[in-house]
């Protein structure tokens, strides 16, 4: 068992919790001791691909086992609220574009119908900004890459010039750019603010965020004594 922990933890296995139970296994005189013997194990990566999946467990007529089941999602999630990125207030030039867009426009009529009427159209602005000029962060960070590894080639076969090893290094600092700017995402969106940014933790983000995520989703309700585990 030592050995079957040790090679867990080498391949950095996950252990998807049971839905809604502790135990897969009882035995023993009278059915006494319980553990939990059934488990998947999968990936981090495999996890992002398959984000719906949950593990449940199902009745056991006759074996002392219950028997698990893993659900691949599928669940449709409809559209996501806005949420303001706290990444974003590290571009340059976004706070002055916020207070641009807040200072514009006249509104008339009551002082609450006004802020809620400047609330909306900062949030369309923002969703337009974000979509048109700042892009996705993973997109972004994955073409720096993809730039620095040109360089790199090139520079397998010769040297570069004093022109191009600035491109290099231009590229490399808008790399760390984009990969701080993706930690403090996941920092946001895992609600581990406790843990100081920049000391890239972005793995440990987005597991927690993960986590999250499942602890709360619903695969299934019961509604006057009915279930009902349709979408």
């Amino acid at each position: 068992m030592r050995r079957f922990a040790q090679v867990v933890d080498d391949l950095a296995l996950i252990d998807l919790p049971l839905q809604g139970v502790v135990y897969s296994w009882s035995g023993g005189r009278g059915n006494q001791t319980w553990a939990r013997l059934d488990r998947f194990l999968v990936s981090q990566g495999w996890l992002d691909t398959f984000k719906g999946a949950v593990q449940c467990r199902l009745p056991r007529p006759t074996s002392d086992h219950f028997p698990i089941l893993l659900k691949g999602g599928g669940m449709s999630q409809g559209p996501f609220p806005f949420r303001f990125e706290n990444m974003w207030l590290k571009v340059e030039g976004f706070k002055e574009l916020l207070r641009e867009w807040w200072q514009g426009g006249v509104r008339v009529g009551r002082a609450s119908f006004r802020l809620a009427a400047k609330m909306k159209e900062m949030k369309e602005k923002i969703k337009v900004w974000n979509r048109e000029v700042f892009g996705r962060v993973e997109v972004n960070k994955s073409s720096a890459l993809r730039q620095i590894e040109f360089w790199d080639r090139v520079e397998s076969g010769r040297d570069l010039s004093d022109r191009e090893m600035d491109l290099k290094n231009e590229v490399k600092e808008n790399f760390k750019k984009w990969v701080l700017l993706e930690e403090t995402h996941w920092r946001q969106v895992s609600r581990e603010l406790w843990l100081r940014e920049g000391d890239k933790n972005t793995g440990f983000f987005h597991k927690m965020a993960s986590a999250h995520w499942r602890n709360n989703f619903l695969d299934r309700i019961k509604i006057n004594g009915v279930e009902l585990v349709e979408e």
